[in-house]
């Protein structure tokens, strides 16, 4: 299998990178979605503060991909770092289906604006399957849904989509 050589560095297995692979902009409604969380902020901040984030393009997370091309074969995919090679095992792991996320709508308490969530693959040249879930309302991406006192409902309820969380270790390279 080819590899990336600056990804081989980082000991990201050969089947992450991303080589001249295209974007796969259709995501299967029962394509699994990982997203990593510190354990340790789960204990401190509770689940919706420590996994739910919307910062610069929107939340990490990585697809599993259609049924006829896998792009993540295991969950733990999720915890290796394709910045500096330091790896986050023992993390634990989020899974959500396309389908939920597609389907999910939120309307603010105070504003009556809906909020949605939209799915993009993106990947990174070490992690082909690296996607953003984003925000949106009134058809523009958002990274909040404004005041705090509705930032922790709405963080719940995407919380809530998650179908499981377990603690991750990473699989041997291929």
């Amino acid at each position: 299998m080819e590899e990336d050589a600056e990804c081989a560095k980082l000991k990201i297995p050969a089947r992450l990178h991303r080589l001249e692979r295209a974007e796969i902009s259709e995501f299967e409604e029962s394509e699994e979605l990982y997203r990593r969380v510190d354990p340790e902020r789960i204990k401190d901040e509770g689940l919706a503060m420590a996994a739910i984030t919307f910062h610069g393009t929107g939340m990490s997370v990585n697809r599993q991909g259609p049924p006829s091309m896998r792009l993540c074969q295991y969950p733990e995919d999720v915890l290796f770092n394709t910045k500096d090679g330091k790896h986050y095992d023992g993390w634990s792991i989020l899974t959500f289906t396309a389908e939920v996320v597609k389907k999910f709508s939120w309307d603010h308490p105070a504003t009556k604006k809906q909020f949605t969530l939209e799915l993009k693959h993106a990947p990174d040249t070490c992690m082909y399957p690296h996607s953003d879930v984003r925000l949106i309302s009134e058809g523009s991406q958002r990274q909040s849904v404004g005041a705090k006192r509705f930032s922790l409902e709405f963080k719940d309820r995407v919380a809530a989509l998650a179908s499981a969380r377990k603690e991750g270790c990473l699989v041997p390279q291929d």
